[in-house]
């Protein structure tokens, strides 16, 4: 018989405790690192590929948040910068902080994000050479998303393009419209149990013989019967991928323009009946028309659309895009849910009214801050924030602006929110 000594025995105890304790520890780590997930319940893909497919909470529900052009100029990066060359943006978005909280909250970067990779050259509009600086800031602010197939994504060559959307990843928002490859350049994303894609396009630019043109998802809008194929064999790539709701960034149209013109109406019709739910449009740098209807598409479903002609700008300079109306903006809030049946749908849309108040100061400097204007509306008192009335008065203006511009979209379609 053979028999295991008393000291034996203790030792083969000890080692068994030790190894259960060291698989217990393993244990709780990997638990651990599966539970992590990204802020705001977005799968961001931490890799060059923009297309996230991983599964997150399941809740049916989906605020997208869709905002203006970020533009920069020499003032904006002056006044933001201290004697050091140091840049901070944050306190910019202080003020509308709380109301970027998205699932998908989603902005044009009109510039390229340090176009050397070294903070060499840094120049705002013309150059559009912008410092990382203020994609770290407009993370801090809330968004999670952003839009880099502009007109001024060509700008630095291939090595911009690449550059300017490693910069943005870096930051922690995924870039959509550009790629590192030359494929790939939207987003495919599971947000709590609802599958949103976010294609992206843009034509008119510059550079056009020193990019690789597979680079920027770029298409001439001028041939409507050639961009709507090009987008329908997207949108049923991400169809293929399990999409439900398909956003489409357009930049498009012309500047300052207050309407949009009949190509981009009828573009705009095109897109929706082919499978696009969501148009929103940038580069005109003001705020223009939301059309919130049901129609039928192409394949006989009823379904509602959103249709933002223009959102304008979330952050510029006065003078870079021409005048007081280039201020006045909004936050476009769309609501996504399942029906009974399952599938998913816009269920209701709202406009909050934003002023960009560029405070005059010494020095040629300036105190910005994007604001709610509906927060300082009806207040009886002037808020500290403005320097004097004429300022506080213009961002009440911006209010019955966009008030004024939602009111008249809800006449052709289902009614707008005004927050």
């Amino acid at each position: 018989m053979f028999i295991i000594k008393n000291y034996h025995f203790r030792y083969i105890k000890t080692v068994l405790y030790v190894l259960l304790s060291l698989s217990l520890v393993v244990m709780l780590i990997v638990l651990a690192v599966v539970n992590i997930r990204p802020a705001n319940n977005v799968n961001i893909s931490s890799s060059p590929t923009p297309t996230s497919t991983n599964k997150s909470e399941t809740t049916n529900k989906v605020k997208i948040q869709l905002a203006g052009d970020v533009v920069l100029n020499s003032n904006l990066l002056t006044s933001s910068s201290n004697s050091y060359g140091e840049f901070n943006f944050d306190n910019i978005f202080k003020s509308i902080k709380n109301s970027i909280n998205g699932d998908l909250a989603i902005f044009n970067m009109e510039g390229i994000i340090d176009a050397y990779k070294d903070g060499s050259q840094i120049a705002g509009a013309p150059i559009f050479n912008y410092p990382k600086e203020i994609a770290n800031s407009l993370k801090n602010a809330g968004f999670n998303m952003c839009i880099t197939a502009n007109d001024r994504a060509s700008y630095f060559s291939d090595a911009g393009i690449i550059n300017n959307y490693q910069n943005i990843l870096n930051s922690g928002m995924l870039p959509v419209g550009t790629s590192l490859e030359g494929n790939k350049n939207f987003a495919v994303s599971e947000i709590n149990g609802i599958k949103i894609a976010v294609l992206a396009y843009t034509d008119k630019l510059s550079n056009f013989d020193k990019i690789t043109l597979d680079r920027i998802s770029s298409l001439d809008f001028e041939d409507i019967e050639g961009t709507i194929d090009a987008i329908s064999e997207d949108v049923a790539y991400v169809k293929n991928q399990g999409a439900e709701i398909i956003v489409a960034s357009m930049h498009w149209g012309d500047e300052m323009a207050s309407e949009p013109n009949e190509s981009q109406r009828e573009l705009a019709d095109k897109m929706a009946k082919c499978g696009v739910d969501i148009i929103y449009g940038t580069r005109s740098h003001v705020f223009q028309p939301v059309t919130f209807k049901n129609i039928v598409d192409d394949n006989n479903n009823s379904k509602n659309i959103i249709v933002a002609y223009s959102m304008g700008n979330l952050l510029s300079h006065p003078t870079v895009t021409s005048g007081e109306t280039t201020q006045q903006s909004a936050i476009l809030n769309i609501y996504i849910e399942r029906d009974q049946s399952g599938k998913a749908y816009i269920s209701t849309a709202e406009c909050e009214p934003i002023y960009i108040y560029a405070n005059s100061l010494k020095n040629n400097n300036y105190e910005y801050h994007i604001v709610s204007s509906s927060e300082y509306y009806s207040v009886q008192e002037r808020p500290q924030i403005f320097a004097n009335d004429s300022d506080w008065k213009n961002c009440k203006d911006a209010y019955d602006n966009i008030k004024k511009i939602i009111e008249q979209s809800g006449k052709n379609g289902m009614p707008l929110g005004l927050k």
